[in-house]
């Protein structure tokens, strides 16, 4: 996450420097697994703790995350495959995803961790859990699903037959209230920026790896503790859609957050470190 001052412009410059102090000491680089090229960074003290990011993103959308965890765990916020300088389309569906993310995980000596992760990418933490339990200390599932669904699969379809631009409006309407994009917050800014950049049979790819993901009759028997957190005004994914998803799980907190849509770990950083800390940093 090598970042410039300019890169989070738009940002109050008092958290511009916070996240610039912390990531002045970071480690960051590239791993490759299973064919794919996924950049990471890691930072902080304490128990360790994977972030990944959701469809159309980048390991650096947890950037405003950086300062509040940093004094709390050591946080690995990596790419998913198809993304960032990954060049290659993700795997067909969430559990593949996650092999490749143990596996990445596992050649940079972490083997024992916390997983959080935001839509697709809580998918994915999931997965992790399901694929390999001893690996997991706790899960957190922002705004994700277990199950794929019908709208996934169509906008993989769209895509290859379309593109990705064609989609861009809607996604960003999706995921952040119009407070945010009139005019354009930080972070819409970083997330167009993204989308724009994604390749075409990436996007389409992720896209279909998530309507694919069948993880439910998995969850009754998992172990790991599971904390899911909502945007009370998430359309894509409504807490209501979240509680079903609690009730297949038997070390499960809900938490509902006010006033945020669906990538909450960029509208709403310091209320989602608060749930992470209360939840996570003791496994």
């Amino acid at each position: 996450m090598k970042l410039a001052a300019t890169a989070l412009s738009g940002l109050e410059k008092y958290e511009q420097d916070r996240i610039l102090r912390v990531l002045a000491t970071a480690e960051n680089g590239i791993v490759s697994e299973d064919g794919h090229t996924l950049g990471w960074v890691q930072f902080g003290v304490g128990p360790k703790l994977v972030l990944l990011h959701g469809i159309g993103l980048d390991h650096q959308s947890w950037v405003r995350l950086v300062p509040l965890l940093a004094p709390h765990f050591t946080v690995l916020a990596i790419d998913l495959p198809g993304h960032g300088a990954d060049a290659v389309p993700g795997p067909d569906d969430a559990e593949k995803t996650a092999s490749i993310i143990l596996g990445a995980c596992a050649r940079l000596g972490i083997t024992r961790f916390a997983v959080c992760g935001v839509s697709f990418g809580g998918t994915v933490a999931l997965a992790m859990a399901v694929t390999r339990p001893s690996a997991i200390a706790h899960v957190g599932v922002v705004a994700g699903v277990a199950d794929g669904f019908p709208a996934a699969t169509e906008r993989s379809r769209l895509a290859l037959a379309q593109g990705v631009a064609p989609q861009i409006a809607e996604t960003l309407e999706r995921w952040f209230i119009p407070e945010e994009t009139s005019p354009q917050s930080w972070q819409v800014c970083y997330a167009h920026a993204r989308l724009v950049r994604m390749k075409t049979q990436n996007w389409a790819a992720a896209w279909a790896a998530l309507g694919a993901s069948r993880l439910t009759p998995s969850l009754p028997g998992l172990e790991s503790p599971v904390t899911l957190v909502s945007g009370a005004l998430d359309r894509s994914v409504p807490p209501a859609a979240m509680s079903k998803l609690a009730e297949h799980l038997t070390k499960v907190e809900h938490h509902i957050l006010s006033g945020v849509a669906h990538q909450i770990a960029l509208s709403a950083p310091s209320d989602l470190a608060d749930v992470i800390l209360r939840r996570m940093q003791h496994g």
